[in-house]
């Protein structure tokens, strides 16, 4: 199998993984609201795709999903998971709050991926990365009626973002492997639960 060919299969199941969890964000979010079955998949559905259907608008390519019907099955397939899942509203706090952070990383490093392939300035990268990660869960909050977690003090979000992306680059420039999309993940991670413990965040406007 050639380098271009694996690394686009790689990036591919990294995609697929990033709408798993921010489907189940969404449909997490809806159980802990009391939606009923379709409020939840619709929650999913836009928690997973938005940022991504803007990113490709914003870079004038096709919408990604649009093309392959494997993300709307992973779609179902995360919240039929958390359909099985008993009513216990702490652990489904709990579940989100990871579950958030992975998709936050994963998105994170796909959008900016995609970006530096269409062959985007590095710094609109990053910013490309921020919107795929975090715009489906301004969605997912606006439709729940909630203040978007992207403006909540005590909380890095969208930094965290930022600091992931910076970590994919500076590990993309010094190893030249397929470091940095894990090291992005596990940076963007870190920074957001790091914050939501700490109380963590940048000063007041």
């Amino acid at each position: 199998m050639n380098t271009a060919l694996a690394s686009g299969i790689f990036v591919y199941w990294f995609s697929l993984t990033g709408i798993f969890f921010n489907a189940a964000s969404g449909a997490l979010k809806a159980r802990s609201k009391r939606f009923d079955v379709f409020g939840g998949a619709v929650l999913a559905f836009v928690t997973a795709l938005g940022g991504g259907t803007l990113r490709d608008v914003l870079i004038n390519t096709p919408v990604v999903w649009l093309q392959d019907l494997n993300y709307l099955y992973v779609i179902v397939a995360a919240a039929g998971v958390v359909r099985l899942l008993q009513r216990d509203y702490r652990l489904i706090r709990v579940l989100f709050i990871w579950i958030d952070a992975a998709g936050l990383g994963l998105f994170t490093s796909v959008g900016l991926e995609k970006g530096l392939r269409f062959g985007i300035h590095p710094v609109y990268c990053v910013l490309l990365g921020v919107i795929t990660a975090t715009f489906g869960g301004v969605i997912r909050d606006v439709l729940c009626n909630e203040e978007p977690v992207l403006f909540k003090p005590g909380e890095l979000y969208a930094t965290a973002c930022v600091v992931g992306g910076i970590a994919y680059l500076l590990t993309e420039h010094l190893t030249h492997m397929q470091l940095s999309m894990p090291v992005c993940v596990l940076v963007t991670m870190g920074v957001r639960l790091f914050s939501m413990k700490t109380n963590l965040s940048l000063p007041q406007a």
